[in-house]
């Protein structure tokens, strides 16, 4: 008779990682499915990753080669005639590390992959949940003789795949929930370049900092490690195919850079929007990048990922004690994921999309006029939480200079909107029960949806 698992997870990334981690420390029994072989970690990519995560979930700090310390960078409009410079903050210590994602995923399996009570299988296909009605019960795997396809059953099956999420965009939303779909709009393209860069005055001319509102995106140029700099630009999926790569060699051209040679070269998907509000279904759950749980503020989803995946792990050990593999049972992570981080980003997710509807020319003058300050810029970048604008007084400096007046009101809006979805996120149902989650998704989804018409 086949084996059957306590918890089949779908990727071996930061959040399926940590979910392994946490449900194997609980005594269950734990798949663990990537498609990659073993040894590539996936895409190649850095991220600004918070101290304490470590420390939350027990770990010691990733060795020093795979990071290092992080300081405020300066922001700079997209023509870089303007700035923000963190001045005396740049000095204060700052909780964050500066990571290498790939290494970094690595060094987490390294730790996992020898539990006893964890089995990985790499380079397997899953191709979709093993479905009863709309409950999984397993996953479809592309088995290996003549393309057939084989069954694995486990009583709770984690849905941390990426972006196309392969569990949960194969269930099927019946009443009273309705389907959330990630739109064009919400997914960047980061494309980036480690450089070597033998010029001292070089590199600290250009280092540390970032462009808001490039290319309709961002870009960034930070020091990776002594005498290198990564180099990145992120754009919405929507910009014509092929822009991205003229935007990172314009980048690197204005800042002194192309004669410099690149030493490693990444890129992916990113899904920018706010958190899912649907992460537990009947026999599974999402985390990670399958749930949107990344920081539109920088893009950073390594310390999301982390906490999700140990929070669906934990949630997952609590109901295998109370015999229960359902939404209502499982309903402890979406709660304590979504009242937290969960809302935080979708303030944020406000903001972004309140921002690709500016212009360069906006931007500039908002950096000029001082309507955007550091504390604005700093707080989504490292705390990941909404910015304090002081929209208010600039609206007024504006209106009695009759400048601009339109674009600080459209300011006022999002903020708004960033609050009204932030405290929506937070009034997440203590219990599960499908009507009132219904009505509650359906609320925070009327928000997300008149902000996203003001905008465009």
């Amino acid at each position: 008779m086949p084996k059957r698992y306590d918890v089949i997870i779908a990727g071996a990334g930061n959040a399926g990682l940590a979910c392994a981690r946490a449900a194997a420390a609980g005594g269950l029994n734990v798949l663990l499915i990537d498609k990659r072989r073993r040894g590539n970690p996936g895409r190649d990519w850095c991220d600004v990753v918070e101290k304490d995560v470590f420390q939350r979930l027990g770990l010691g700090l990733p060795p020093p080669a795979l990071w290092r310390p992080v300081s405020l960078p300066v922001f700079f409009t997209p023509d870089m005639k303007d700035r923000i410079d963190p001045g005396n903050l740049e000095n204060r210590p700052c909780p964050h590390l500066y990571i290498d994602r790939s290494r970094m995923s690595q060094w987490l399996f390294d730790l996992v992959e020898p539990h006893p009570h964890v089995e990985v299988r790499t380079e397997t296909t899953i191709l979709g949940p093993e479905l009863s009605g709309t409950r999984v019960t397993g996953v479809r795997i592309a088995g290996a003789n003549n393309g057939a396809t084989d069954v694995i059953k486990g009583d709770v099956v984690v849905d941390a795949s990426g972006l196309h999420s392969v569990i949960d965009s194969r269930v099927p939303y019946d009443y009273p929930f309705r389907a959330d779909p990630v739109n064009p709009g919400d997914v960047f393209i980061g494309i980036k370049e480690i450089i070597s860069v033998n010029d001292a005055d070089t590199l600290r001319r250009t280092g540390n900092r970032i462009l808001m509102g490039y290319g309709g995106g961002m870009a960034w140029t930070m020091i990776y490690r002594e005498n290198m700099i990564d180099v990145g630009v992120a754009v919405p999926r929507t910009q014509r195919a092929g822009g991205i790569k003229k935007l990172l060699s314009g980048l690197k051209d204005r800042l002194g850079l192309s004669s410099f040679a690149p030493v490693r070269r990444g890129g992916g998907l990113l899904p920018a929007r706010r958190c899912r509000t649907r992460l537990a279904g009947e026999g599974y759950l999402v985390a990670g990048d399958a749930a949107c749980q990344i920081n539109p503020a920088n893009g950073g989803g390594i310390s999301p990922a982390l906490l999700a995946g140990h929070m669906a792990g934990e949630a997952i050990v609590h109901a295998g004690r109370s015999g229960g593999n359902g939404p209502a049972s499982l309903w402890d992570y979406p709660r304590r994921y979504i009242t937290g981080q969960g809302a935080a980003f979708a303030g944020l997710d406000m903001m972004r999309i309140c921002f690709q509807s500016l212009s360069a020319s906006d931007i500039s003058w908002l950096f000029r006029k001082g309507v955007i300050q550091i504390h604005d810029l700093a707080v989504p970048f490292i705390a990941g939480e909404r910015p304090p604008f002081q929209v208010i007084t600039g609206l007024q400096s504006a209106v009695r200079g009759r400048s601009r007046p339109g674009l600080l009101l459209k300011l006022a809006r999002a903020l708004l909107d960033a609050r009204a979805i932030e405290t929506a996120y937070r009034d997440i149902p203590a219990t599960y029960h499908p009507a009132t989650v219904a009505r509650w998704e359906n609320k925070i989804r009327g928000i997300a949806e008149r902000a996203g018409r003001k905008r465009s």
